[in-house]
């Protein structure tokens, strides 16, 4: 049996990893970013190796923040 595909992405507002399924839209309208990984294991070390230990926004340098700013608004 496989796993059906699904995108990881971690959360800055709920402060968690979010799954969504291939074939579906995003569910989360807050700020999160796509992380890469066919897991949730494998996403969150990509999530720890870009962003450490944050976990909310605020948790960034200000410099991460406005990189995040930008990508959301140049995707949205």
């Amino acid at each position: 049996m496989s796993a059906d595909p699904a995108a990881f992405a971690w959360c800055f507002d709920h402060g968690r990893l979010h799954r969504f399924a291939a074939d579906d839209e995003p569910w989360c309208t807050a700020a999160w970013v796509s992380l890469p990984g066919g897991s949730a294991d494998e996403a969150l070390k990509a999530k720890h190796e870009r962003f450490g230990n944050a976990v909310f926004f605020d948790h960034l340098p200000s410099e991460q923040q406005l990189a995040l700013v930008n990508i959301s608004r140049d995707t949205h």
